[in-house]
Formats: structure tokens, C-alpha cells, sequence
């Protein structure tokens, strides 16, 4: 694996030092998704160029310090690798993440409908062989 930060173990570094698309306005951002603690959008690291990644921008009092994340310290080759945790000036927490592409596992399964048994089963086993 790439990693351009010293990983998350150094928590707060500047955004403007690490993110190309930092200071853009939601309107200018390529939204990926949003949730019940924030948005994530799509930007790319400084260093090295055109690597592309998935930035968890935290809602204003959701979390009051992402080192309370239980998975931040997984190394795992199926769970998402968090690259670094930063924070800017006007205390916001962001989160880049490696960028995986293809949706969500949820609405693959929502898509197909009612599954069946043995469907369902063998989806969880192979998620929990996954991790």
C-alpha cells in the first residue's frame, strides 16, 4: 500500500498541505455519498498526484475527536484503509480514506429484492471470510 501521511497515527494535519481540492465549495465538490455524521467527497492528495481518495468531512459536533473510532487502526486488506485524519483551521475533522469504488453492499442486496435463504447465508459468509 501507498501511504503519503504518516498514517493515522498522526492525527491533525493542515488540509491545504495534503488535499488538492481543500477550500472548494460543496457545489464545486463531487459529492460520493452523505450520512447521519457527514458527507464524503471525492478529492486527491498532493503528494503523490492523481491518487485519488474518499474524504469523510465530520458535521459540526458529530464527532468530537475521531480518535474515539474503533476502526481506525484495522489493517486489514478488506476493510477501507483510513490514510489520514486531518483538521483545519475552523476545528472541522476530515477523514481521507482509499477511494473504492462500486457502491455500497447494502444496496447491492436491497437491489436484488427478497433473498433467499441460502443466498442470504452464503453473502454473510462471505463477508465475515472477508474480514
Amino acid at each position: 500500500r501507498h501511504r503519503t501521511m504518516s498514517g493515522t497515527e498522526s492525527c491533525y494535519g493542515d488540509p491545504r498541505r495534503h488535499l488538492r481540492g481543500y477550500g472548494r465549495t460543496e457545489e464545486e465538490e463531487e459529492l460520493l455519498g452523505r450520512g447521519a455524521s457527514g458527507r464524503v467527497v471525492l478529492d486527491e492528495l498532493a503528494h503523490p498526484p492523481h491518487t485519488h481518495v474518499a474524504v469523510k468531512h465530520a458535521e459540526a459536533g458529530f464527532y468530537s475527536d475521531f480518535d474515539a473510532c474503533p476502526f481506525a487502526t484495522w489493517a486489514h486488506p478488506n476493510v477501507v484503509h483510513i490514510i489520514c485524519r486531518l483538521k483545519d483551521e475552523r476545528g472541522c475533522l476530515m477523514e481521507v480514506r482509499e477511494l473504492m469504488r462500486g457502491g455500497e453492499a447494502f444496496d447491492e442486496v436491497a437491489e436484488s429484492g427478497a433473498m433467499a435463504t441460502c443466498d442470504a447465508a452464503s453473502f454473510i459468509f462471505q463477508a465475515a471470510c472477508g474480514v
